[in-house]
């Protein structure tokens, strides 16, 4: 059954596991890459070569996945991150990334995995209490009557950073202080 679950595992990410002999030859290969970083990658961009050369090799008969997320997440946290988690909605898009990654070509699985730490860094953040105004969407700020400015002219502002604003996906969160305080500076 275990041997069935490989099969279609590595079906899906069009990869070939390494002979149960170089296993271990390839996982030293690999921790020394990570640990030296030699091409100065930054955090994400080694985690996720990481974590694709650990599922080239497969050195487990079962957990493979896991255990590849897992040391994933510890190369993460060691540099501050929470962990990050690819959604079930998003496996077909892992898959393909993977498959690309396979075949030399990162930038799928990069964005993949850069999207997913910036998912689990926003979670980290709405999560910490303290006293600190609210960040809305610029489209729900644009809607108050005493915002003078629409959703478009908003979203431009966070993108060119003249106001306090981060992203989510594809929107903009800000604060209306934020909007304000930049209202009161054009007035000057």
């Amino acid at each position: 059954m275990t041997y069935l679950f490989f099969i279609v595992l590595y079906f899906r990410a069009n990869c070939t596991p390494s002979h149960s002999q170089l296993v271990l030859d390839l996982l030293d290969e690999l921790i020394n890459y990570s640990n030296d970083n030699p091409e100065n990658h930054d955090l994400v961009t080694l985690a996720t070569i990481f974590h694709q050369r650990l599922v080239w090799i497969p050195p487990f008969n079962d957990g493979n996945g896991r255990t590849v997320r897992l040391a994933m997440n510890l190369i993460l946290m060691r540099g501050g991150y929470p962990p990050t988690f690819i959604l079930t909605k998003d496996r077909r898009k892992y898959y393909c990334a993977l498959n690309q990654a396979n075949n030399g070509d990162y930038s799928k699985m990069l964005l993949l995995m850069f999207l997913a730490a910036e998912r689990s860094l926003n979670l980290s953040l709405s999560a910490i209490a303290g006293d600190y105004e609210d960040y809305f969407p610029t489209g729900d700020i644009a809607e108050d009557p005493s915002v003078s400015y629409g959703q478009e002219y908003l979203s431009l502002l966070a993108r060119r950073g003249r106001i306090d604003a981060y992203k989510e996906g594809r929107v903009w969160y800000t604060t209306k202080s934020a909007v304000e305080e930049y209202r009161q500076k054009k007035l000057k």
